[in-house]
């Protein structure tokens, strides 16, 4: 009997305090293949479902620059994102294979579709720490890429950043092998369960075919206006070569099938 006892304070003790709590806040640095920055982003779990929000702002329209230099020349990026304060949000129940998207097209705009993923993963052999956690890596295809995610056993909650889900374990770092996405941690901690935000069902809510249709028109309507832009310039400037930098004519996209 005292051994049994003995056992089972060993295994009491052992439990990590993050699962015991079971409100866990884990946060990350996000780049999507549309993306040219990275943006921060959060996930919150608790014992019956996860929220992940990223790209919050206090401006409709989120400009954001930068200058690199190639070659001796400065060669200028940016970046427009729609939000507000709320941010992109995707919910899941933990139990289910639903997702609750909340997302923008437009300034002032946003929009919610339902998406349903079923991820077929493999679990390799590699194992790497992070922060004291013993991560484990998976490898699967999604929509049109290659991805790797590094996950806990320690932390056994079926949940994930973005639309990822499905391990035996929390999923903390997911990167996709063409290196256009990747989803890095930063942190992760216990929480209170009133810091937990509500998903916003305050949104016209259409298909997820017709969201990236959207995506699709908006990203083309804007490309043609670049390039008049350029063209104006350039008619005013001869002597300068202007160029939009390579800018792709059809929208990038991190989801290539849907």
């Amino acid at each position: 009997m005292q051994k049994t006892l003995l056992c089972l304070l060993i295994l009491f003790v052992s439990i990590p305090n993050i699962i015991k709590a079971q409100i866990i806040k884990v946060n990350y640095v996000t780049k999507m293949t549309e993306d040219i920055f990275e943006f921060p982003a959060k996930l919150y779990v608790n014992n019956r479902a996860s929220i992940f929000i990223w790209k919050e702002s206090n401006e409709s329209e989120w400009e954001l620059e930068q200058n690199n230099f190639e070659n001796g020349v400065m060669i200028k990026e940016g970046q427009t994102v729609f939000s507000d304060a709320n941010g992109y949000q995707i919910k899941r129940e933990l139990s289910g294979r639903i997702l609750h998207c909340r997302n923008f097209c437009k300034k002032e705009t946003p929009l919610i579709y339902k998406d349903e993923i079923q991820l077929d993963w493999s679990i390799t052999n590699e194992s790497k720490n992070w922060e004291g956690y013993a991560l484990s890596k998976a490898t699967t295809t999604f929509r049109g890429r290659k991805y790797e995610a590094w996950f806990a056993f320690e932390i056994p909650i079926n949940a994930g950043p973005w639309k990822f889900s499905g391990l035996p374990g929390l999923i903390l770092e997911v990167r996709s092998l063409d290196g256009s996405v990747e989803i890095k941690p930063t942190g992760i901690s216990n929480i209170d369960q009133q810091e937990i935000p509500d998903f916003l069902n305050d949104s016209e809510i259409i298909s997820h075919t017709d969201f990236n249709r959207c995506l699709d028109k908006e990203y083309e309507q804007s490309y043609r206006k670049n390039q008049a832009i350029i063209a104006q310039m350039q008619a005013k400037y001869k002597d300068l070569e202007i160029t939009n930098a390579g800018q792709s004519p059809t929208r990038l996209k991190t989801e290539l099938e849907y």
